[in-house]
């Protein structure tokens, strides 16, 4: 059963005996829950980082300057390298192969001049004789000149924000209008963010000639405070709607409003972690949830050391037989 950010809330005015005291607010609150999942989260990754995954798939041109990409702008929830794959089949049916990562940044210009760097057969330094590194927001596949192909990179994410959906509601005004033909609304009253995208924009309370704008859209696109672009066209082509009222409603982009379902378990510990803050805030005691949360960080890290309880193997890295390269 999902554990939803009121739920978490509510139990957190209640360990802490805020109650209905608004000492802090509920944003103040889901700060500190956000930290004890933050907290909570790194230990997991920690010992086992394979504990969440993401991928991201890119293509390289190779050569110079052609065999990167800068990780801040494409791939900005990463926060560790799990490995890097090359496609050697297609996007229909592909197929995958490692490519090693360099053991440290000073073996970075040892590849240059090997062979045969260029040949489309295994070699002993890595698939097809390349590997990558990441450094900074750079990840790199070197040799420059073999970096050719389509590539997989699975990672580990850094954990979001908690937040609660978001519901807002605003008039239409007479001067406000859109366009069909790219699906955008110019709405005065929106105070549209970035946040926006993804969210339902819910129109209602048209009438007469403007009745079929009435319905639900996604937000796909915002340009302005003013104005967004939805997924759905309306089926209108009036400029000048005269009533009616807008709402926005859904997860701020960026931030979760549920725990991870593999984290359930666990919901007490942001619970208690939240609650100390909270009592240490107010001069009030934390005896008693320091002594279950100690136990409960315990069991975190005897429990999630591996997700898996099979004996771990070394990973084999080397070919299985001298007259082959692997």
């Amino acid at each position: 059963m999902a554990v939803t950010v009121e739920d978490l809330i509510a139990q957190t005015r209640r360990e802490s005996g805020l109650k209905n005291n608004q000492f802090y607010t509920d944003t103040d609150i889901i700060t500190f829950l956000t930290e004890g999942y933050h907290d909570l989260r790194d230990m997991l990754v920690i010992r086992f980082a394979h504990w969440f995954k993401r991928t991201y798939e890119f293509s390289l041109a190779g050569g110079e300057s052609a065999n990167s990409i800068n990780m801040e702008t494409l791939v900005p929830d990463f926060q560790m390298a799990q490995g890097l794959d090359l496609n050697l089949g297609s996007s229909v049916t592909p197929d995958w192969k490692t490519v090693d990562q360099l053991a440290s940044f000073a073996e970075r210009n040892q590849m240059n001049g090997i062979w045969p760097s260029m040949a489309s057969v295994w070699s002993f330094n890595g698939f097809i004789g390349r590997k990558f590194w990441i450094d900074g927001d750079t990840l790199e596949v070197l040799p420059a000149g073999n970096a050719q192909g389509n590539y997989r990179l699975v990672y580990t994410p850094i954990g979001e924000p908690l937040a609660e959906e978001v519901t807002r509601t605003f008039d239409i005004e007479t001067d406000d209008s859109i366009v069909e033909s790219l699906s955008q609304w110019n709405l005065q009253n929106a105070a549209f963010t970035a946040d926006d995208v993804g969210m339902s924009l819910t129109i209602a309370g048209m009438t007469g000639d403007n009745t079929d704008l009435n319905g639900t859209y996604t937000i796909t696109v915002v340009n302005s405070a003013t104005q967004c672009e939805t997924l759905e066209a309306p089926s209108h082509n009036g400029v000048n709607p005269l009533d009616g009222t807008a709402t926005v409603h859904g997860q701020p982009a960026g931030t979760i409003g549920e725990l991870p379902e593999k984290l359930t378990p666990w919901a007490r510990y942001l619970v208690l972690y939240a609650s100390m803050v909270i009592r240490n805030g107010r001069g009030q005691s934390t005896a008693g949830q320091e002594t279950e949360f100690n136990r409960m960080q315990a069991r975190v890290i005897a429990l999630t050391k591996q997700r898996s309880e099979t004996t771990g193997q070394a990973p084999v890295t080397r070919g299985y037989r001298r007259a082959y390269y692997g």
